[in-house]
């Protein structure tokens, strides 16, 4: 089989998974910010139960630490798949926590953990399936 037929992520440059994993931690700051918006904003248009604010800001200073750590993971620039599936998983898990702490419609944000899942089939099948089962599992503990 020629080099030319290979394909699937067993094949990406590592320059490619150095990219994707930027993207990733350029989104994750670009979520945290927006899940921080929508926290406050919910906080003061809705009942004041709608989400306990302090659990919230809790995850996201966590993930905004792992970040500075996945940023220099980056810059070593070794084990870049490892980083992705890290970057995925500790995502994942983040967001399915702060679901916890939602307590107006569970429902209304049902499709959050797509957002670990997406990306995660877009590097490679078997990410997107770990993380798929992943998300699954939290969703419905």
């Amino acid at each position: 089989m020629s080099a030319g037929w290979r394909i699937g992520a067993a094949f990406l440059q590592e320059e490619d998974l150095g990219r994707f994993n930027y993207w990733l931690w350029l989104t994750r700051l670009r979520c945290i910010a927006g899940v921080l918006l929508l926290t406050l904003a919910l906080r003061w248009t809705g009942p004041s139960s709608a989400v306990r604010v302090t659990p919230v800001l809790t995850i996201c200073a966590i993930d905004l630490m792992f970040s500075v750590a996945y940023r220099s993971w980056l810059r070593t620039r070794r084990y870049l798949r490892l980083l992705a599936y890290v970057q995925l998983v500790v995502d994942t898990l983040a967001i399915l926590s702060g679901l916890l702490f939602v307590s107006v419609s569970r429902r209304m944000f049902h499709f959050l953990p797509l957002l670990a899942v997406v990306p995660a089939s877009m590097m490679e099948w078997q990410c997107g399936l770990c993380i798929s089962v992943l998300a699954t599992a939290g969703h419905f503990a």
